[in-house]
């Protein structure tokens, strides 16, 4: 277990930086301008959220979980005024598939990323995972690239999911969880009102879900042998030179 906890630390944080580079590039933006929606959190909030069907906006607030609720159901029904929420999810899919054709589709080796991350996913039964479960179930694009993309996307969101549950577990507020891991600048961004609780409060519990989180993806990241989470974690960080070069 120690050594497939090693594994998750040093490959985790890389796919959330990978995941989060794609959300609001151009190649996003065009694809969500097909299909009406312009605003770009609008897109994010009916896009990402698009894979849970057509739900009550709430349910949406609920899986994203850390931002504040009225924000994220606001920017949804406004994506979906403009078109329903699977298209809205295969349009924002679609930009991620240019994004990644674009970044990493001459990476070496980017078949093997998308394939590893695949089987890392794949390797999951979903309980209580809606983002995951959603997005593992669109249909891999054609392009290497988008596909290596779209894989790091769901194990993005996997970890995601099972974040919720470690915060639930340490009895951690969404507020609690994004003060204690990016400081009230991150929770002013988000629009959380002031004043904040002080951290030291709280701390050893953030801290504790953590490495809870760690623990709940480390048997999906298990199915991976010694060679091959070697050569993951290479691929990992030539994907993310590729894709977060100046």
């Amino acid at each position: 277990m120690n050594d497939t906890l090693s594994f998750v630390r040093a490959a985790c944080p890389v796919v959330h930086r990978i995941g989060g580079a794609w959300f609001f590039t151009e190649d996003v933006a065009r694809e969500g301008a097909k299909v009406g929606v312009t605003d770009r959190f609008a897109l994010y909030a009916a896009g990402r959220g698009g894979v849970l069907g057509d739900c009550h906006p709430d349910v949406v607030a609920s899986a994203f979980a850390f931002f504040p609720p009225q924000l994220v159901a606001a920017k949804y029904r406004e994506g979906i005024a403009a078109t329903p929420p699977m298209e809205c999810a295969r349009a924002y899919a679609a930009g991620l598939a240019a994004w990644g054709d674009r970044l990493l589709g001459d990476l070496p080796g980017v078949e093997r990323l998308a394939d590893f991350g695949r089987r890392i996913a794949d390797s999951v039964r979903p309980m209580g995972l809606p983002l995951f479960a959603g997005w593992r179930a669109l249909p891999a694009p054609s392009g290497p690239g988008g596909a290596a993309a779209l894989a790091l996307q769901v194990l993005r969101e996997l970890r995601g999911d099972l974040h919720i549950h470690a915060v639930v577990a340490k009895e951690l507020t969404p507020l609690e969880a994004i003060l204690g891991k990016d400081g009230p600048e991150r929770a002013r961004e988000l629009s959380y009102p002031e004043p904040y609780p002080p951290i030291e409060d709280f701390v050893d519990r953030r801290e504790a879900a953590e490495d809870l989180t760690d623990r709940l993806v480390a048997p999906a990241y298990a199915v991976l042998d010694a060679t091959e989470r070697s050569d993951f974690l290479s691929l990992l960080r030539a994907a993310e030179a590729a894709t977060l070069a100046p």
